[in-house]
């Protein structure tokens, strides 16, 4: 099994490759003058859009400022549904809740990572991902021979 350092790296280059794809097709879109057109017609309709709800935001008065409210107690209920599940968890209780058509539910639980402002020690480098030559490089090789029949060495410590 992988070490989670070797995952973290492998999905950091994953998408430092898509932002590099993604700003290679955004190039091209604003090449495309007719998407350029498009484009302005879209923002004109948005903003037409954009008046037509504020108009009808205005009719509904007070109603639409409880919609604003129950928003935000929902976020806030959330929060604090989460924050008993988990302290449940951690005393070993079982953590469930029913609807009211018998429908069981169970917390669904998730780890995502996020930056500090706190960096590593100098004890020892991290490692990085060993890489091969790339699809580009296997392909002009050779342009008439599929990349299947390539044979491509894998580096071994």
């Amino acid at each position: 099994m992988k070490e989670i350092q070797e995952i973290f790296n492998e999905l950091k280059e994953t998408k430092r490759e898509q932002s590099e794809i993604r700003a290679e097709y955004k190039d091209l879109l604003i090449q495309n003058q007719e998407y350029q057109e498009l484009k302005e017609q879209l923002d004109e309709l948005k903003m037409r859009k954009k008046e037509i709800e504020t108009i009808s935001q205005s009719q509904m008065g007070s109603r639409w400022d409880r919609l604003d409210d129950l928003k935000i107690t929902i976020a806030d209920l959330k929060q604090i549904q989460s924050d008993i599940a988990m302290t449940t968890l951690i005393e070993g209780k079982p953590v469930e809740v029913v609807d009211e058509y018998n429908n069981l539910y169970e917390p669904n639980f998730s780890v995502s990572f996020k930056k500090t402002s706190a960096k590593q020690e100098e004890k020892a480098p991290i490692p990085q991902p060993e890489t091969g030559p790339s699809v580009q490089e296997i392909q002009s090789e050779d342009k008439n021979e599929p990349i299947e029949n390539k044979k491509v060495e894998e580096k071994i410590e």
